[in-house]
């Protein structure tokens, strides 16, 4: 497996000669400190374990103590993780293959539903539908379970056996299969589009082992198709593996430029070049980001803007370029810490920097940081802010509700899962009757009000109707999906995604890399 974003090491004893004379009252000082420290929690563990009105035991203590330790440390991403904890971690963060069913589930209020069924997996074998709502897993009621739980019932060891019990729209009899598991595959690329006769549409939503040879095969196979331009969409792509960051970014940058610069504590850079021909070199290129785009999908903006090799369109990333170093422990332990940063080709940190407030991160950038932030450039000269994250060099906000719109949005924020829930109930309702061309009757709204009034969402006829074209695309956005898959949604919202249509709108005035950037010059 190659290597991930973060590191694996393993723990080793760590031997330090001290040379220098004047050195050795200091270091005998921090090493009194340090036993000081070592008896205090030495004491504090004895009582608690001998005293304490609640029993804990022995071994939890330490692990309590070690997780407080992690806990303090100002890196709000380090995690000790016990045996599950690691696995599910690295399947969750850079495996694309794994034992199970290969569906996509999500949670629709109390239950879980299958929103994808993956190709050649033992759930499209087994008949399984966008929509089917999971109702029990090896004769236990599985309704009232969230879906990671759901999840870790359905995942196992290849070649194991799980019976699944599904209810179907249109259908009053429960659906019962026994599945065997199999080897799954998540893929990264899982479909593409053509958005006209000479733009194609790749849809990179995560990172994992073959994400690199899932975006040069899209890339060619929308060649084939006709394609001379290309959007890729990493709107909340969260990140992975951070050499197949380095090989989608290889797809467009040709063999030796550089991707990507690692700097670590005590450690010699390390440079990430691109090692291959690139799959297409020279056609115009626009990459759509948002707030959600992180990690390895910044490493790919990153290096893509700075060779001026793609135009980023969207709003500024998420910041998150550090290198995660995971360290195995005894007893099936592990510690996850950050260990350093990435760079862009150009010089800029890709992390912007947090901290944690009342449990959550927030942005640390003051307003003499914006001030005196950096200015880099460029291969062609063009200005670049480092101030963490990915600028795009066009920006462009999604969509706003209208007046209307957002006075509806208000009234049902209350009971927001229920009507997410209404939502998906009235759209499963039309299985068999949907088609490229659905549009919403004035019937399926009604149906969709009156699934609400049963929720409990009450609103007046006036806020309502003004909220009824926002209820339309809600509604034909999940029958569609529910139906033809993401693809279908996405083409479909074409009208609506501000930033893929400025992305297309330059894309076709270019015939040329140089001329795409030449339009938002200045």
């Amino acid at each position: 497996m190659s290597s991930p974003l973060f590191t694996w090491r393993r723990m080793a004893p760590l031997f330090v000669v001290v040379l220098a004379v004047p050195l050795a009252l200091g270091a005998f000082r921090k090493a009194k400190d340090a036993r000081g420290g070592a008896t205090v929690l030495s004491q504090v563990l004895q009582i608690v374990s001998q005293r304490a009105l609640d029993t804990i035991p022995e071994d939890s203590m330490y692990i309590k103590a070690a997780r407080g330790l992690v806990n303090s440390i100002d890196d709000p991403y380090a995690s000790l993780y016990n045996q599950k904890e690691i696995s599910d971690f690295m399947r969750n963060t850079i495996g694309n293959t794994y034992g199970g069913l290969g569906m996509g589930i999500n949670q629709e209020d109390s239950t879980v539903v299958v929103a994808d069924v993956f190709p050649q997996s033992p759930a499209e074998k087994g008949g399984v539908e966008r929509g089917d709502l999971i109702l029990a897993i090896d004769s236990v009621r599985a309704i009232g379970w969230p879906v990671d739980k759901v999840s870790a019932h359905l995942i196992g060891q290849i070649g194991t056996p799980v019976t699944v019990t599904f209810g179907r729209a249109g259908m009053t009899t429960p659906i019962t299969t026994k599945f065997i598991r199999g080897q799954v595959h998540a893929f990264a690329v899982p479909y593409t589009l053509m958005l006209d006769d000479r733009i194609g549409y790749i849809p990179l939503q995560r990172f994992n082992g073959t994400s690199g040879a899932e975006v040069a095969a899209a890339v060619k196979g929308l060649q084939a198709r006709g394609a001379t331009r290309f959007v890729v969409d990493l709107r909340g792509n969260g990140g992975g593996d951070v050499d197949q960051a380095v090989k989608v970014s290889n797809v467009f940058l040709p063999r030796g430029m550089p991707v990507l610069t690692q700097r670590e504590r005590n450690q010699v850079p390390k440079y990430y070049t691109a090692a291959t021909d690139a799959t297409d070199g020279t056609a115009p290129v626009a990459v759509l980001v948002d707030g959600g785009t992180a990690s390895a999908s910044e490493i790919v903006a990153g290096a893509l803007q700075d060779h001026d090799r793609a135009l980023i369109v969207g709003t500024t990333t998420f910041g998150k370029g550090l290198v995660q170093g995971v360290y195995s422990l005894d007893g099936g332990f592990a510690l996850k810490i950050t260990t350093g940063k990435w760079y862009t080709p150009s010089g800029r940190s890709i992390h912007r920097e947090r901290k944690m407030e009342n449990g959550r991160l927030v942005l640390a950038d003051s307003a003499a940081a914006v001030a005196h932030a950096q200015i880099m450039h460029s291969d062609a000269g063009r200005k670049l802010v480092d101030l963490g994250g990915i600028m795009p060099d066009v920006a462009v906000q999604a969509d706003t509700l209208s007046a209307a719109e957002q006075t509806f949005v208000r009234a049902i924020i209350p009971k927001a899962a229920v009507f997410r829930a209404s939502i998906f109930d009235v759209a499963r309702a039309q299985h068999g009757k949907v088609t490229q061309a659905f549009t919403v009757t004035p019937q399926i709204r009604d149906e969709l009000r009156q699934r609400m009034a049963q929720a409990g969402i009450t609103v007046d006829d006036k806020v309502f109707t003004g909220g009824s074209a926002y209820l339309d695309l809600l509604v034909t956005q999940q029958a569609l999906r529910l139906t033809f898959g993401d693809s279908a949604a996405v083409r479909h919202n074409f009208a609506n995604d501000a930033l893929l249509k400025r992305a297309v709108g330059l894309l076709k005035q270019a015939n040329t890399q140089t001329e795409l950037l030449k339009e938002i010059a200045g």
